[in-house]
């Protein structure tokens, strides 16, 4: 009776020992769900719009454009009129919807399949606009004579300024 009693025990400890084993696997395979970072960024002579993802977390970096106004009025020169010292960082959290909403527009639009390139010959003058969603990077070089942004840049950089525009 005594071997059948520690044999018991050593069989309820196993099915214990899996059910935490399961259990851990099951809450890790559910936690996986891949992290929504992005970012989306432009400068011009007189403009920066910096925008980070990371999670549910926004950080907008943007001008002071009341403090750069009169400086930059009259600027004719084909550099930044602002500096470091003209910007603002602000940050906001995202709800889930947006997040999901972020993560949904990715998926459908196929972003991610898109060339990493866009616009005229490296090396001519344009004004580009650098979209990042996880380690794809896809750089669009705009100027008057240059190809239009693909569509799908198009609706994730509108949806990324429409949420800044509701959050900040």
């Amino acid at each position: 009776m005594t071997k059948n009693k520690y044999l018991n025990y050593g069989i309820f400890a196993l099915v214990i020992i899996g059910l935490i084993f399961i259990a851990g696997c099951t809450q890790q395979s559910s936690n996986q769900t891949p992290k929504l970072s992005m970012s989306y960024h432009y400068t011009t002579e007189g403009s920066y719009y910096n925008v980070k993802i990371e999670g549910s977390e926004i950080t907008f970096t943007h001008i002071d454009y009341e403090k750069i106004n009169e400086k930059c009025a009259q600027w004719i020169q084909q550099s930044p009129c602002w500096t470091q010292q003209d910007l603002i960082t602000e940050k906001a959290q995202l709800s889930n919807q947006e997040t999901t909403d972020l993560k949904r527009l990715i998926e459908e639009s196929k972003i991610i399949q898109l060339e990493n390139y866009y616009g005229p010959l490296q090396g001519e003058r344009c004004y580009p606009y650098i979209l990042k969603i996880g380690e794809k990077e896809i750089n669009y070089c705009s100027r008057p004579n240059g190809p239009s942004q693909p569509e799908a840049f198009i609706k994730v950089s509108e949806k990324i300024q429409e949420i800044v525009t509701q959050k900040f």
